[in-house]
């Protein structure tokens, strides 16, 4: 009997794009399906869209979730899912037609996750499946973590939408997202599904996924993530490190909070950004608080500085410097996003 796959789709405010990703998920090569609706207080049509296609296909389930944020819609279809597979797609992006079949194909030959590439369409950055795993059919947890590069880290554990998982493991160790926050949460429920894995990853070349950002990146709202989510990711790192010492390695641990310390402290340069405009009260009660974060520097502590980067901010940061981090932050973005740049266009 072929293998039920759960695809999951937290809704919120989509109506102009859930039709066209219903239409593609529904029209999927591969038919034994369970489509989980989670609609997350929605106030424009998109429940209405939703309970049509239910009307209509009975592989969908229409659910409601009253707790904001898209972890807690995916906790409620985890929850109510049924298949061997998992998945997540956002309600404004599409799969490839015969995405679901090649990942039962895969999952076939007895791996515990399938990793496949994607194209991100609509935004000023590239994303797409981590570049060392272009190397591999399979690796293990263990060798995927301890390779992962800073350029690599969000597609290998800051999103969901390359990855199938099998269902049975998710539920068995009670793997969920976290529900207190309005981004990152990915990042946790990956980790911790890497944690518990016995078999190995399978990699799929081929762009199974098509990702749409409509909007080109804030760059205000980029730099307040950028400090915020370092933070949060090494709190999942240390919590996965406390209850799973044993299954993955030291090598792991210690690169991703190298890497993670590297974007803490480019956070600090890149909150100057000429165009995110924060004022000085911003920045400097920012800074404070974060130097001040215990937290943050037990981060810092994992830094390893690379030719060109910055060996100072980490000082500063450490001996809880404000005046000095602030004023050199300022510069490292003057002379980053001014002054290469207008050389590069005098030179161009």
């Amino acid at each position: 009997m072929k293998k039920k796959v759960t695809i999951i789709v937290p809704v919120y405010n989509s109506e102009t794009t859930i039709e066209r990703c219903l239409d593609n998920i529904c029209g999927q090569t591969y038919k034994n399906l369970e489509i989980i609706l989670v609609n997350n207080n929605s106030t424009d049509n998109s429940k209405e869209i939703c309970m049509k296609y239910a009307n209509t296909d009975s592989r969908i389930i229409l659910l409601e979730e009253s707790k904001q944020g898209p972890g807690a819609a995916r906790n409620k279809g985890i929850e109510k899912g049924t298949g061997e597979i998992l998945c997540f797609v956002d309600s404004d992006d599409v799969l490839s037609t015969n995405a679901i079949e090649e990942i039962v194909f895969h999952f076939e030959k007895e791996f515990d996750l399938i990793w496949f590439d994607f194209e991100n369409y609509g935004i000023d950055r590239k994303l797409g499946t981590a570049s060392f795993l272009h190397n591999y059919s399979k690796l293990t947890a263990r060798e995927v973590l301890e390779q992962t590069t800073n350029n690599d880290l969000d597609s290998v554990l800051a999103v969901l939408w390359n990855k199938a998982f099998r269902y049975k493991q998710v539920k068995e160790y009670a793997i969920r997202f976290p529900e207190n926050r309005k981004q990152g949460e990915d990042f946790a429920f990956v980790l911790r599904y890497l944690a518990y894995m016995k078999q190995p990853i399978c990699f799929v070349r081929k762009k199974l996924y098509e990702k749409y950002e409509p909007h080109l990146t804030n760059v205000q709202e980029n730099s307040y993530n950028m400090l915020h989510l370092a933070r949060d990711y090494f709190i999942d790192l240390n919590n996965w490190r406390k209850k799973q010492e044993k299954r993955l390695s030291f090598c792991a641990y210690q690169n991703i909070s190298a890497i993670l310390a590297d974007k803490m402290v480019l956070s600090f340069i890149r909150i100057h950004h000429p165009q995110a405009n924060f004022r000085f009260s911003y920045k400097w009660n920012t800074i404070k608080r974060m130097v001040k974060d215990k937290i943050m520097q037990k981060l810092i502590l994992h830094y390893q500085p690379q030719k060109g980067q910055s060996k100072w901010i980490p000082v500063f940061i450490r001996i809880k410097c404000i005046p000095l981090l602030y004023l050199l932050g300022k510069y490292k973005a003057w002379y980053i996003y001014v002054y290469i740049r207008k050389e590069g266009r005098r030179k161009s």
